[in-house]
């Protein structure tokens, strides 16, 4: 039987790899006043097409400028409150304007890919799948012989960039001109294009909110070379939310001028703590701060014993417990009003012996001290004077009369 030899219809040519090769990126840290980069394209083609990645804080910024060929217009991405802004202007017809993308002023890398032709536009952001946005509209597209990046020269008379946008400042890579990768190294090397105060190879973008300057959960947001602190809602204003919105207490506010009334205080002033509202009793020579809390009505307690007890919690409203001890700190005197209504039940039982109710105070001790008594001393106030019901108690309600 004869056999058959078939030559292959291919041959290799030069360093031939069983993989794909992945561009390196050569990133372009844009960082003038008047930085831009600008390469070739392919004039007259009807098909415009550019890609490129960018990273930055900055809310505004011209990221790309072409005009388009014979005299067509002129096509823009700018970057406008961190979305990217397409800006098509065509002779004699009116201006096509989109936008697409969210909060691309995050510092990270963001792709963007963007083509037009003959009455169509598109953008795409990373290459979310469904996410880009298409544009259909009357357009005559011819692409025009140069691509501007990150601005406009000085004068822009003399280059065909007449953009009104600020330059951009961030981080560029990876650029790409109807289809083909501009090769960066014949750029920097001033072989292919033109640059104006740019560096090549590398991003020197620094994050200036990490750490957060801003104080009291104020918002830290940045650009190129600042950073902004806004103090809204902290209860603080300043450059970084350090000073005081409010007072330190309702006397400040009586010497201010002030008449009774709910008033926000600030008893720590600049220090870690919130300001809280509270209710300010100004009289003619002094102040009294009211906290409110949320045990102002009578709570019945029943069946309470030494192993199940009754555990009455006082939750002050609008305030912390350490905002609360900021204010009683800064206090010349300080009071918490309990009333202890007892029928056939004890309060301090004997006078000898355990107590079957105490107050905890802030600093989580027990006090068996109640009804205008004094700190350290096991008993009610009629046991100071000796005016109790039964005489050899500390306090009424340990006579456990049947009667409130």
């Amino acid at each position: 039987m004869a056999r058959l030899l078939v030559e292959p219809h291919f041959r290799l040519q030069g360093k031939v790899a069983f993989r794909c090769l992945d561009p390196v990126p050569h990133p372009v840290n844009f960082g003038g006043p008047h930085n831009f980069v600008q390469v070739p394209g392919f004039p007259r083609r009807g098909r415009l097409a550019v890609s490129f990645r960018f990273r930055t804080w900055d809310l505004t910024g011209l990221l790309l400028y072409s005009s388009l060929g014979d005299g067509l217009g002129h096509v823009e991405l700018m970057l406008s409150e961190g979305q990217v802004n397409v800006s098509i202007a065509q002779t004699g017809r009116k201006k096509l304007q989109f936008a697409a993308g969210y909060r691309l002023n995050d510092g990270f890398w963001h792709e963007v890919n963007f083509a037009a032709q003959e009455n169509h536009a598109v953008i795409s952001i990373d290459d979310v799948e469904g996410a880009e946005v298409r544009v259909s509209y009357p357009l005559l597209i011819r692409t025009g012989t140069s691509y501007f990046f990150g601005g406009c020269p000085k004068p822009a008379s003399r280059s065909g960039c007449h953009s009104n946008q600020t330059a951009f400042h961030g981080c560029m890579e990876l650029f790409k001109v109807d289809g083909q990768l501009v090769n960066l190294t014949l750029v920097e090397g001033r072989r292919l294009g033109y640059y104006a105060e740019v560096l090549f190879d590398t991003c020197g973008i620094t994050d200036r909110c990490s750490p957060n300057m801003c104080e009291h959960d104020g918002r830290c947001y940045q650009s190129w070379d600042d950073f902004i602190c806004y103090c809204e809602l902290t209860g603080y204003k300043g450059e970084t939310c350090h000073q005081p919105l409010y007072k330190e207490s309702c006397e400040a506010y009586r010497l201010s001028g002030k008449t009774s009334g709910n008033f926000t205080i600030d008893p720590d002033g600049s220090g870690p703590l919130k300001p809280f509202v509270v209710y300010c009793d100004i009289r003619e020579n002094r102040a009294w701060t009211v906290v409110r809390h949320d045990r102002l009505w009578t709570t019945r307690v029943t069946g309470s014993s030494m192993e199940r007890p009754f555990l009455g919690a006082v939750q002050y409203w609008n305030a912390s417990w350490e905002e609360v001890s900021a204010l009683a700190n800064a206090s010349q005197h300080c009071e918490q009003w309990i009333e202890f209504s007892c029928y056939n039940s004890r309060l301090l039982n004997t006078a000898g012996g355990y107590p079957y109710s105490f107050w905890i105070g802030r600093n989580e001790e027990q006090h068996f001290y109640w009804g205008g008594s004094q700190p350290g001393i096991q008993r009610c106030a009629c046991g100071l004077d000796r005016s109790c019901v039964d005489p050899a108690l500390h306090c009424n309600c340990d006579a456990d009369q049947p009667q409130w």
